[in-house]
């Protein structure tokens, strides 16, 4: 949740105030829809959850219908935590990045369990953690940025979060 705050204060506020919309499906993992809706309110953005119909899995095409012009953001769960269901990731970053949109991977499911690489799946930023199926201790995550990205965006941070380079976790 902290990586995706830290994405989403790379875009406010948006460039274009036309794009200011966030969509991601309604089985994403609450915490992370905790962020978007607190920075939505406070950054006058709008959210789109996209419905399931059966509570375990995503419509593809539900979900690219949403993405338009007006879509700043993409954050959705590689797999979703409730059910284990693998969204079309691909399919999905293509839509988003066709209209202008930046994705956002969360590879807190499928990190460890599901082949995938970020360069094919051309995902803008990818975040995920170390204590699920990488077996690994609490505290520790990660963010991943598209190296073409990386000069292009400015974090705003405070505190602990402040260091040499925004990236530099």
């Amino acid at each position: 949740s902290i990586c995706q705050s830290l994405i989403l204060s790379c875009l406010l506020p948006p460039k274009d105030p036309k794009r200011n919309k966030i969509v991601y499906e309604e089985l994403n993992f609450p915490s992370v829809m905790y962020v978007y809706e607190a920075h939505a309110q406070q950054h006058g953005l709008r959210i789109e959850r996209v419905k399931s119909d059966d509570g375990i899995t995503m419509p593809l095409d539900r979900m690219l219908a949403a993405i338009n012009e007006e879509t700043l953001l993409v954050p959705i769960s590689h797999v979703l935590f409730k059910s284990g269901f693998l969204q079309n990731a691909k399919a999905i970053t293509e839509r988003a990045q066709e209209v202008g949109a930046k994705v956002v991977l969360d590879t807190y499911q499928s990190a460890g369990t599901v082949p995938f690489s970020v360069k094919d799946l051309n995902v803008d930023f990818a975040t995920g953690g170390s204590v699920k199926w990488l077996c690994g201790g609490p505290g520790a995550g990660y963010l991943y940025v598209r190296p073409d990205l990386i000069d292009q965006l400015e974090p705003k941070t405070t505190g602990w979060m402040a260091h040499e380079h925004p990236f530099a976790f």
